[in-house]
């Protein structure tokens, strides 16, 4: 059955201009991945204090046949037009398969999800993870991550740096941690542990907020689809998007779990 996903225009309520408080950046991260595969069609969502999106993977079992996102909410007038370069991942296996793209190519986030969906099919089974990201200081923070109610990982961030669990202690939280955890890590536990690690990075950028929303578009800082030079200025800045999940958790409602 077709899922009846609401369209999201970026106008209306949602929309209206909201300065961030001066304690805004101290709110970390929270986050609500869902998978659901099917035998020629995987679906997915990401909901979380920034975006909220739905992803349609078609797949004939081994490969992927076409990709599509549908944007609800999200940062930048471009965002849902960053989703139609998932079209690069047709004809790619779904085991592994989204390796050799650039994410500054992509919109991390719909990429990230369409990697998930991809390796969930590859598996024929569906998945949930959630994550949180505290935030103490502007250089330490905790996460954890859960995968269908099971905590898999609970970790610590000292300047960029991990210093727990023990396994990761030391392991810098940048270049190279993708490649030392495929190396180090079971699958599962990799899978997880890249999730939590893109949580992190999302609520350090939370304390970037009000210097974003002041330049009204993109940054041209090359780091995803919409902030390219050629871009960025068009991706113009929503304001009053951002989500508080803290104390609620994060809400996936009846269209997303379908």
């Amino acid at each position: 059955r077709v899922p009846r996903w609401t369209k999201w225009s970026g106008t209306g309520p949602d929309m209206a201009q909201a300065e961030p408080g001066a304690d805004e950046w101290t709110k970390g991260l929270h986050r609500a991945m869902l998978v659901r595969v099917g035998r020629a069609e995987t679906r997915a969502v990401l909901h979380d204090d920034f975006d909220h999106f739905r992803l349609r993977l078609r797949h004939d079992g081994t490969a992927v046949v076409a990709a599509m996102s549908e944007m609800l909410r999200g940062p930048y007038s471009l965002c849902p037009r960053a989703g139609k370069e998932l079209a690069q991942l047709a004809g790619r296996p779904l085991a592994g398969g989204a390796a050799g793209l650039s994410l500054r190519l992509q919109c991390t986030h719909q990429f990230e999800l369409a990697a998930l969906a991809m390796a969930a099919s590859a598996r024929g089974q569906d998945c949930h993870y959630e994550l949180g990201v505290a935030v103490e200081d502007a250089e330490r923070f905790s996460g954890w991550i859960a995968r269908d109610g099971q905590r898999l990982l609970d970790c610590r961030i000292d300047h960029e740096r991990f210093t727990a669990p023990e396994s990761f202690a030391g392991q810098a939280l940048g270049a190279g941690f993708t490649g030392w955890a495929a190396a180090q890590l079971a699958p599962d536990l990799a899978e997880a542990a890249l999730l939590l690690r893109r949580g992190v990075i999302l609520a350090r950028a939370r304390r970037h907020l009000p210097r974003l929303d002041a330049l009204g578009h993109a940054p041209a800082n090359g780091n995803c689809w919409v902030q390219q030079p050629a871009t960025a200025e068009q991706a113009r800045r929503h304001y009053g998007v951002v989500r508080d999940y803290s104390a609620s958790g994060v809400p996936l409602g009846r269209d997303d779990e379908d």
